[in-house]
């Protein structure tokens, strides 16, 4: 029943009746003056009703005087009393936050004055305080604790907070082979039993939608299905903290005492089904006072569910409440293949429905069946659904198949698009197309200036343009922000224009997208000769030549293939800046939270009006890597919802929570490293010595630069041998262990190599300038001794030295203890190749 109309225009209220008021005393002052600047006073008479049980909710209320008694009216017609809030108190939130309609009737116990907050008010600022969410959490934990709420209430009013039931199909039990059909025949008796089960699996191995379905399926289906997870307890359980109570002992088991209003989820569930998630979790003593409960459980006690991702993570007591028989153990997705096309046909004819399912394309099964699914059939779900809602086309083809690990952000990250003016830059339309407009046409000057200007080397500004400025600059930027200098090349954004023709390109062979990355190294080995052998460094026409030659092999492959395969896969100078942004101090990662669950267009991925899609066609909903994002700012204007985040983070804090093998790094980062030894090796005056033996200084400079490279890969492996102990099976693990390690130590020395050109060589801009122009110009650039420089060089070296060690140590901290070797061991590569690399400055 809606207020007397009498008393709906009063004006806003001041924010001093809410400074004093739990949780709202947790929010900052301004946040506390726009809060009562959208709420409203309304007054009731005693008797009065405020909202009536069933209704929906579009406000929560403060009590500012007077009292107000919530009730609940039972099946029975029993009208029973729940709380009675006072002045200064809070109520109506949880109807508000479980989304569903009033669970109790509120009415004026005498005469009342409320505030009335916005449901929208609210919900913002549980979004942007996490403090206040807190608060109103311990808020809710002292009102379990100290009995407010009577028994029958109670009971109901709870079990809103816990009860969760899946609608979609139980992904294990779909398929027609012989393990489908072994484990379907152990399933089925356990529905109709009553005693206790455990359920192992593997994390995303649907432990809980099995639980779910065996009590939907069983004769218990209609009394009440409650589901704990230890790995993410309601925050309010946190209270029993306060009275030396273990908050998994407060769920499960109530508190003592005759007054104790919780008296805990076993007891809430009788004759129903208590489902406890990662059981695992729970603390010896816990585990205990279960497993005796298990023993002592009466007619009316609920049927209790564990799941836990290993049996051997429980103790023996609580393991022996289990026989073979009351135990389920589900097999994770990778050795379910076989069933995987009948599981993501059952999830999209559960989606779609009466619409009809469309059909999967062989290319699309062909694509999943080649992945490992680390997240099992939770992740195969999440694809499924994606897939289904991206999908342009009658039949879910492999384009539509996003496949990718699980996102990671850093917990202490910042996201700078609350900054209005960053959001206002990448939102802004001119970006990038303008900058990128303004570089390619600087591109086409320095390669006109190569080719058709003075071909002396301190007369030409081209030479300085891109030895001494653009490449230090390029690397520099991979620190400060990642890999946005992609977003602004003008070889891909000149290769880009192809695309506007009228040509038929053909899809990139999986082969070429899944190994393009060994033709981009081999191309960086080509450039690193080619400047070596050509003597770029003077001449300008051989480094218009340069750059000419990357910019055909662009617009050619841009030509022939779709997919953008050239700026993802194939080059090589985007590989590099790729493999050193993952050092970078910002990321762009999305809330992932949303992105699985409440979004249904992924206009990030296909874009949305005028805005085009991802560039690297992967989705920002799956990156957990620098590598994959050029900070396009596509779908920072594309989400409707701001859930694309622009992180200021720890910087390289994705080396050390990588949750894959990465063979790009374990291939790329040796290979930088070799290019290094190279070019310190070239003016060593051994390349001399060499060209002379073999009579050419080209093929010098290639056996030379081979040489180095196989080298650096020497190191590499045995940084991996070193790393594990080397009479044990290093693998996958310890080799991408070591080269993320090698990474920050490569990037420093990149840095240490460019310092010459960018803080001694660049400062002769003006001189060059004065001299192609028959001009002299004031030399008013900073310029740096070389002495300066070494000092430098080796400050950097020893900088990266320090980062290198601490990521190894991080992360050998994740690898098997036994395996790993001694730390001196362990780290003797990483000092060898700082020495070598300082010698070779």
């Amino acid at each position: 029943m809606a207020a007397p109309a009498h008393d709906l225009a009063h004006p806003p209220i001041p924010g001093d009746p809410l400074r004093e008021v739990v949780p709202f005393n947790a929010l900052p002052e301004a946040a506390l003056a726009d809060l009562a600047a959208a709420c409203r006073i309304e007054h009731f008479r005693q008797g009065e009703t405020i909202f009536a049980q069933a209704e929906g909710c579009a406000s929560v209320y403060v009590v500012l005087a007077g009292l107000v008694q919530l009730s609940h009216r039972a099946v029975s017609g029993k009208e029973i009393p729940i709380i009675t809030a006072r002045e200064g108190e809070l109520f109506g939130d949880v109807s508000l936050l479980t989304t569903g309609s009033r669970f109790a009737s509120a009415r004026a116990a005498q005469a009342t004055t409320l505030c009335f907050i916005p449901a929208d008010r609210f919900h913002l600022l549980l979004d942007q305080y996490p403090r206040f969410g807190k608060a109103l959490l311990q808020t809710w934990g002292k009102t379990f604790l100290h009995g407010i709420l009577h028994d029958l209430a109670g009971r109901e009013y709870q079990r809103q907070l816990f009860t969760q039931k899946e609608t979609l199909p139980c992904l294990p039990l779909i398929g027609d082979s012989l393990r489908a059909k072994k484990l379907r025949n152990l399933v089925e008796p356990l529905a109709a039993g009553l005693a206790p089960l455990l359920i192992i699996g593997e994390k995303g191995s649907m432990k809980k939608r099995l639980a779910g379905f065996l009590h939907e399926t069983g004769n218990r289906r209609d009394s009440p299905f409650l589901l704990y997870d230890s790995a993410n307890p309601p925050a309010f359980f946190d209270a029993g903290e306060d009275q030396g109570v273990d908050p998994h002992a407060l769920a499960l088991f109530g508190l003592a005492g005759p007054h104790a209003g919780w008296r805990g989820l076993l007891t809430m569930a009788e004759n129903g089904t208590l489902v406890v998630a990662r059981a695992d979790l729970l603390d010896a003593a816990v585990q205990d006072r279960l497993a005796a409960s298990l023993q002592e459980s009466g007619p009316h006690a609920p049927r209790v569910i564990l799941t836990a991702r290993a049996a051997d993570m429980l103790i023996p007591k609580l393991l022996r409440c289990f026989p073979e028989k009351a135990s389920v153990s589900l097999p994770p997705l990778r050795e379910r293949k076989k069933d995987l096309k009948l599981m993501a046909d059952a999830v999209i004819a559960a989606i779609a429905g009466e619409s009809g399912a469309p059909p999967i394309g062989q290319e699309a099964v062909n694509r999943m069946l080649a992945y490992q699914w680390p997240g099992n059939y939770r992740e195969l779900e999440e694809v499924v659904k994606r897939a289904l809602y991206l999908a342009g086309r009658e039949t879910l083809e492999a384009e539509d198949i996003y496949i990718g690990t699980v996102r990671i952000t850093g917990k202490n990250a910042f996201n700078l698009l609350n900054v209005p003016s960053i959001r206002g830059f990448f939102q802004n339309p001119s970006y990038p197309v303008v900058p990128q407009s303004i570089i390619a046409g600087l591109f086409l000057v320095i390669i006109a200036l190569g080719l058709w200007g003075n071909p002396a080397a301190d007369s030409n500004v081209a030479l300085l343009l891109v030895w001494a400025n653009w490449e230090p600059l390029l690397i520099l930027s991979c620190f400060f922000a990642a890999r946005i200098w992609c977003s602004f090349c003008p070889v891909g954004f000149l290769a880009e224009r192809v695309n506007t023709l009228p040509l038929r390109q053909r899809p990139a062979p999986a082969l070429l997208q899944n190994l393009g990355f060994l033709l981009s190294g081999f191309g960086l080995l080509v450039i690193f000769w080619a400047q070596a052998a050509f003597d770029m460094w003077r001449q300008p026409a051989n480094t218009a030549a340069l750059l000419l030659a990357i910019l055909f092999f662009a617009v050619a492959v841009s030509a022939l293939f779709r997919e953008k395969i050239w700026c993802r896969v194939l080059c090589p100078l985007g590989q590099m800046v790729a493999t050193f942004a993952r050092l970078s101090l910002v990321e762009l990662r999305t809330n992932a939270n949303y992105c699985s669950n409440e979004c249904t267009t992924y206009d990030c991925s296909v874009g949305r009006e005028n805005v085009p899609g991802c560039r690297m066609l992967k989705g920002p909903f799956l990156l957990e890597s620098n590598a994959g994002c050029t900070l396009c700012g596509n779908c920072i204007k594309s989400c409707r919802n701001n859930a694309v985040r622009l992180n200021l983070r720890f910087p390289g804090w994705e080396l050390w929570n990588s949750q894959a093998a990465d063979k790009v790094a374990l291939f790329f980062v040796p290979l930088l490293w070799g290019t290094q030894l190279f070019r310190g090796v070239e003016h060593s005056g051994v390349a001399e010595r060499l060209a002379a033996f073999l009579g050419g200084n080209s093929l010098a400079l290639g056996l030379l630069l081979a040489a180095c490279v196989v080298f650096a890969f020497h190191v590499a492996v045995a940084g991996i041998a070193f790393t594990g102990m080397i009479d044990t099976d290093a693998g996958m693990g310890f080799g991408t262990t070591f080269a993320l390690a090698m990474l920050p130590l490569v990037y420093a020395n990149e840095i240490a190599i460019r310092m010459v050109s960018l803080l001694n060589h660049a400062a002769n801009f003006f001189k060059v300038l004065g001299n192609q122009l028959g001009r002299q110009l004031p030399d008013i650039a900073f310029r740096l001794d070389l002495q300066s420089i070494r000092f430098l060089q080796v400050i950097c070296l020893l900088l990266g030295l320090v980062a290198s060690l601490a990521v190894a140590t991080r992360l050998t901290k994740q690898l098997p203890e036994e395996q790993t070797a001694p730390a001196f061991f362990r780290h003797l590569p990483l000092f060898a190749m700082t020495l070598i690399s300082v010698l070779l400055l």
